[in-house]
């Protein structure tokens, strides 16, 4: 099993991992010790993006993104791949925290709610490689 994705966060303390195995682990720096494993994608993890408050972790898989809280351990949401044939590539916090987007075959752009309200897309930037 191999590292495919990594990103520290926002408070130096705690790095998170995702791998070829579809887990992603979550490391305190301090200490080098892994402290907490998510489960439930169902291939590598290509890419995750913590909140900018910390409360939240997105990932991204072949399979879509899920949003985990941080506080509880637990997944709370889950965009499924709206695209079959173009995996997930990118997830990533807005430096306000206000907004996450998403890459596939296009970019889709969520305003952050909470784990109880919606995340609401706002905005879908089409894909543009067949245009010269």
């Amino acid at each position: 099993m191999g590292y495919t994705s990594a990103a520290f966060h926002p408070d130096g303390l705690i790095l998170g991992t995702g791998t070829t195995g579809a887990t992603v682990r979550i490391w305190d720096v301090k200490s080098r010790g892994n402290v907490a494993n998510f489960d439930g994608h169902t291939g590598a993890v290509t890419a995750i993006s913590f909140s900018e408050n910390g409360y939240f972790l997105a990932t991204a898989a072949h399979d879509g993104v899920k949003l985990w809280d941080l506080r509880k351990l637990k997944n709370f949401r889950s965009f499924e791949l709206y695209d079959q044939d173009t995996p997930t590539n990118s997830v990533d916090f807005d430096h306000s925290g206000s907004y996450l987007a998403i890459a596939g075959s296009d970019i889709r752009v969520y305003q952050v709610g909470s784990v109880k309200a919606e995340w609401n897309c706002i905005k879908t930037l089409p894909d543009l490689s067949g245009t010269g």
